[in-house]
């Protein structure tokens, strides 16, 4: 069994590991599984509070299953930051994007995205235009 899979079936696992790792784990799948280049970049030491790395790792999942039914990319990056107290994820792809607006409100993918980073006080904006891929970014600072 995959580490991955291993992930899914003992939510601990989402805890225990370092969510650089975890990132990592998310990239590979996605390039074995759609055959392109995956690239993740994670800063050092980023630590969050359990149900902080948890919204982080299901989001960026979230993210990695849109680009695998929509996107239609050729390059995928998934970014992880830390600096002043903020923590960032981006994931970006060079796919098909899509027009903003109103409509995407009632996509089901999207809006559990935002719930999730909204219940840990995270910011969550999404970016396309068509034929312009996709960025997806969250961000978390912590609260002293």
């Amino acid at each position: 069994m995959t580490c991955a899979a291993q992930a899914e079936m003992r939510p601990s696992a989402l805890t225990d590991t370092d969510l650089g790792d975890l990132l990592h784990l998310l990239g590979n799948a996605l390039a074995g599984r759609i055959n392109i280049p995956v690239v993740v970049t994670v800063a050092p030491e980023v630590v969050l509070p359990p149900e902080v790395q948890v919204v982080f790792y299901r989001i960026c999942q979230e993210a990695l299953n849109n680009i695998t039914k929509h996107a239609k990319a050729r390059h995928v990056e998934i970014d992880l930051q830390h600096a002043d107290g903020a923590v960032e994820l981006l994931v970006r792809d060079d796919g098909k994007g899509f027009e903003e607006g109103p409509a995407l409100a009632g996509h089901f993918g999207l809006g559990m995205m935002r719930e999730r980073a909204e219940a840990v006080g995270a910011v969550l904006t999404v970016t396309s235009q068509p034929g312009q891929g996709t960025e997806l970014k969250m961000c978390w600072k912590e609260v002293k």
